[in-house]
């Protein structure tokens, strides 16, 4: 009765909240069955509803406690999801799988962003019908199932169809997950094939199922006197499995989709929210048309922006996880909802991604540097982009990394560089200073560098472009890498050494050292090169005889006096040490250990007052004796021509 009633309450409410329905689908396939976006979703109801007709209408919230509406994210790309605490989501019961999925066949899809190690359960169908079976299509944190068992309106006897795939999704990056299956029967007999997919690649996954009578992923041909009904949740899976972390899009259709199809629609998610699929990849529009090709070259933090109605795809902003670039319209805001930038062409894309080479200047961008461009210096990494139909302007921001000499910058001094193949000293390569007549303006602020109004006189329409930044000058610096930072131990002395690839208004380098890591002191200062883009060695001697672990720290000054730390580094050298002396402060004799290396050594013991009191031979180790007076004591010892000197305390 309870049950009852509670289905009463649903329908009355379904019947006081609006429905959306629009004629979209991601990627633009056809057999769209569910699609729960939560950029649609309004705060102020209780149910997430479906934007299509013919799938499940609604799905209510468990308890609104559960479930946090975020409206931007930077994990998402400025868009809206779903945040999950780990114990409820949004769940309805259904009365068969064809709100699910279709007849015999079916795919889903769901974006995701799991934050715990928890058993976690992010959405799907599940039904258990006690002696006749059990069915479900999940997805968990680390797996997708398909399951079906039994002969549905024949128990007991029948059959079992399954297959899973693993997953190792744990991290800051969402996640696409597919699962697809299509169930066909010869005579009595059933089959079941399957297939599961992550944005890493695809692998398929077959399992067969075979029994009399009864269909498989068919509730509704159960007896009602089981009085059992089905479930479809997003946020937890009914089997107990509650998710912790955000979905942003659950996506159903009533086929089996084609690997045509369903790249249109990972094509669809990833361009929204930032995922970079693998670089075999092309992204399609939702009429096929290819948008960026797979790149084993520039393969790294794909994002774009475009609009595609077919797909229900506005995004206007996008920008790589790390923010080190982002791409957009108009200007940049909180949400790409609030973004008021509009695309003058239906179908229109800006693509673009990266090769993972350092975003500074170096000696292998120095060497590649544009005959006859008059550039200084040039940033190594380069960005691979695609234009598709697209004839808006938009702009590019580039976060310089904090090894820059970001106070010297000036915008007047950069260059927007745009190749034809990405190799910049073989010719074909474009340079586009601010306030030109291309109109493009570059401006900085903050360690950012902004590309303002690019338009088709940068990327042209439907091109394939490369681009960087340079720099004119040598007093504005493009961001210095320091390449190698190191020691060595030698005879108790520890050699310092450093190179630099390049270098820009540097004055000098200062190396300080602390035994404790806290408090440093100055060792020695070194001039820099001022600017210049080519390698450069440095290297001092600590004189000071440094025994156990000791912290060196290496400056950078500026000629206008700003210092900036590069980098800090510990060494040891113990194993250089002739003699190990323990205890030390000691208020009885010592123990002398020679080095490994050693054989043995001649000591002599003398006081403060250069009185020599004992004379031994150490070989390996042994114990020696102090006088009884307490007091510093010197010990002695030559060792490759070269005097050493100890100072042991007696208390």
């Amino acid at each position: 009765m309870i049950k009852q009633n509670a289905k009463v309450l649903y329908f009355f409410l379904l019947l006081t909240f609006p429905f959306y329905h629009y004629a979209q689908s991601p990627g633009g396939v056809s057999g769209l069955k569910n699609w729960f976006n939560a950029g649609t979703y309004n705060p102020s109801q209780v149910f997430w509803y479906n934007s299509v007709s013919g799938g499940v209408t609604a799905l209510g919230i468990y308890s609104p406690s559960n479930v946090t509406y975020s409206h931007s994210n930077s994990n998402w790309n400025y868009n809206t999801t779903f945040n999950f605490d780990g114990s409820g989501g949004f769940t309805r019961s259904v009365n068969h799988a064809q709100e699910i999925f279709g007849n015999y066949e079916g795919t889903m899809i769901v974006i995701a962003r799991t934050e715990t190690s928890n058993n976690s359960g992010l959405c799907g169908y599940y039904a258990d019908i006690r002696t006749s079976g059990r069915e479900y299509v999940a997805f968990t944190k680390e797996n997708s199932y398909y399951y079906s068992s039994g002969t549905l309106n024949n128990p007991p006897s029948g059959a079992t169809s399954y297959f899973t795939g693993n997953y190792n999704s744990l991290g800051s990056k969402p996640d696409i997950r597919t699962i697809q299956f299509k169930t066909t029967k010869t005579g009595n007999n059933y089959g079941t094939i399957g297939d599961i997919f992550g944005i890493a690649g695809w692998n398929g996954y077959y399992g067969s199922g075979n029994g009399t009578g009864g269909r498989l992923l068919n509730i509704g041909q159960i007896s009602s006197s089981y009085n059992y009904d089905g479930n479809f949740s997003i946020g937890e899976i009914t089997d107990n499995a509650k998710f912790e972390g955000s979905i942003a899009e659950v996506i159903t259709f009533s086929k089996f989709l084609s690997k045509y199809e369903r790249n249109k629609v990972e094509s669809y998610l990833a361009i929204k929210y930032g995922v970079t699929l693998h670089s075999s990849f092309d992204y399609l529009s939702s009429n096929g048309t290819v948008i960026w090709e797979g790149s084993s070259t520039h393969p790294n933090d794909i994002i774009g922006i475009g609009k595609d109605s077919n797909s229900d795809l506005l995004q206007k902003q996008s920008h790589s996880l790390d923010d080190s670039i982002r791409v957009y319209l108009n200007s940049l805001q909180l949400t790409n909802k609030s973004n008021t930038g509009n695309f003058i062409n239906d179908k229109s894309f800006i693509v673009l991604a990266h090769n993972n080479n350092p975003q500074s200047a170096t000696i292998n961008s120095a060497s590649n540097l544009p005959t006859g461009s008059g550039l200084y210096s040039m940033i190594e990494r380069n960005w691979k982009i695609k234009n598709t139909n697209m004839i808006t302007k938009f702009h590019i921001d580039i976060k310089l990394p904090s090894s820059a000499n970001l106070s010297n910058i000036n915008p007047l001094d950069l260059r927007l560089l745009i190749d034809d193949d990405g190799d910049f000293s073989n010719g074909g390569t474009q340079s586009f200073a601010s306030g030109g007549s291309s109109g493009l303006t570059i401006n900085y602020s903050a360690g950012i560098i902004t590309l303002k109004d690019i338009n088709t006189n940068h990327i042209p329409v439907n091109a394939t472009k490369y681009f960087t930044i340079g720099s004119v000058s040598g007093m504005t610096p493009l961001p210095v890498k320091l390449t190698d930072f190191n020691y060595n131990c030698i005879k108790g002395r520890t050699i310092i050494e450093w190179t630099t690839a390049s270098e820009s208004n540097n004055d000098y380098f200062t190396v300080e050292k602390s035994t404790e890591g806290n408090t440093y002191d100055v060792i020695k200062k070194i001039e820099g090169k001022g600017n210049t883009s080519s390698e450069t060695h440095y290297s001092i001697v600590d004189e000071t005889k440094n025994f156990g672990t000791t912290y060196y720290r290496l400056s950078q000054t500026d000629f206008d006096g700003k210092k900036k730390v590069l980098e800090t580094i510990t060494s040891n050298c113990n194993d250089e040490k002739i003699i190990q002396i323990y205890p030390n402060p000691t208020s009885d004799d010592v123990y002398l250990a020679l080095n490994s290396n050693v054989n043995h050594v001649e000591v002599q013991i003398y006081n403060l007052l250069g009185q020599p009191i004992k004379q031994e031979i150490v070989t390996s180790s042994r114990w020696l004796q102090l006088p009884n007076q307490n007091g510093i004591y010197l010990l002695k010892y030559n060792y490759n021509n070269e005097q050493f000197i100890e100072k042991i305390i007696k208390t």
